[in-house]
């Protein structure tokens, strides 16, 4: 695999495992938010994208979206448990190629974090079902035609020519460890 493909996210990091949360514990957040604060998360809840032969399709969506790539480097994964750093790790990993993440394009919404937060929690560890990567030479079109249609989703990073998997944070550079445990088993633990 080259260097220079870049990396998107379509959807949101954690959201899935903050719906659980929420569906667990909403007695319990609701005494620490207010009622706007659940019900813009379950607004949410219709924010899920899916892709099965290049075509994404989600209930925000009118109809399915076709994506037409111009190379044939291109790769899609799914998020699902360890969130989209695992997703991100695996991926690199298997591909033995580096990657170089900008943390701060990651779109998560406010109440994943603000979740997480309360639970101590790292979204970017989190369930992340209903949200994928595509990885591919032109990622900043495809992103641009994605937000276009409404479709949520960010150039999160692009692979190296080395094996390192480099994590830009706020105020930080560091790497991209392996996510051994979903950070929602952290929370099933803890209550039981």
């Amino acid at each position: 695999m080259e260097a220079g493909l870049g990396i998107i996210q379509v959807g949101y990091a954690g959201l899935s495992g903050t719906l659980e949360i929420l569906d667990k514990y909403r007695e319990e957040i609701l005494k620490r938010t207010n009622e706007d604060f659940i019900a813009s998360l379950e607004e949410d809840r219709k924010s899920f994208y899916y892709i099965e032969n290049n075509k994404i399709s989600s209930d925000l969506l009118d109809e399915e979206i076709s994506l037409e790539f111009t190379s044939e480097d291109f790769f899609i994964r799914r998020l699902g448990s360890l969130g989209v750093f695992g997703a991100l790790y695996q991926f690199a990993k298997d591909n033995s190629v580096g990657i170089e993440i900008y943390g701060m394009d990651i779109p998560v919404i406010q109440e994943t974090i603000e979740i997480c937060d309360m639970y101590d929690l790292n979204p970017y560890k989190l369930y992340s079902k209903g949200s994928f990567l595509i990885i591919c030479k032109e990622a900043l079109k495809i992103q641009n035609d994605l937000s276009n249609l409404g479709v949520v989703s960010g150039i999160i990073g692009v692979t190296i020519d080395t094996q390192d998997k480099i994590l830009h944070g706020k105020d930080h550079v560091g790497k991209l460890m392996k996510t051994k445990v979903d950070e929602i088993q952290k929370i099933r633990e803890d209550k039981e």
